[in-house]
């Protein structure tokens, strides 16, 4: 099993983000919910599962960047930029959880409870982000 795998199991459709171990973090593609750790021998029923069968299951057709038009491929980079800071951080759940209210905050996406303070985006470059540090203790 490697990094961005897309594996299925029944109507289960998976994508494998971070191996580390006997832990896997995978996202649900059809729930579309927060990644989770799960252990390696919980996806034994998976296999591998194709771009074009997940693309049949959601109903959304994948195309190239090159196939969007000006309006579509502006919309595209808008949505990366917004989701970009959270990438480095999408194995660690306390640090991704800060970032995604932090971005929520800065560009007016969403309202969401939260139980800890956001960090600044631009105050993370060259930081050390220890949990101490981002458990707010």
């Amino acid at each position: 099993m490697r990094k961005y795998d897309l594996l299925r199991s029944g109507d289960s459709i998976i994508r494998v983000l971070e191996v580390q171990g006997d832990r896997v973090l995978v996202i649900d593609c059809i729930k579309r919910a927060m990644p989770v750790w799960v252990e390696v021998t919980e996806l034994d029923s998976y296999s591998e599962c194709t771009i074009g069968e997940l693309s049949e299951v959601t109903g959304v057709a994948m195309v190239s960047v090159d196939a969007l038009d000006a309006d579509q491929r502006k919309t595209m980079y808008e949505r990366y930029t917004v989701i970009a800071p959270v990438l480095a951080f999408v194995a660690d759940d306390r640090m991704r959880s800060r970032l995604i209210c932090s971005v929520a905050e800065e560009y007016g996406v969403s309202k969401g409870n939260r139980q800890e303070p956001p960090l600044p985006i631009s105050g993370l470059q060259g930081r050390d982000c220890s949990c101490s540090e981002a458990s707010g203790g």
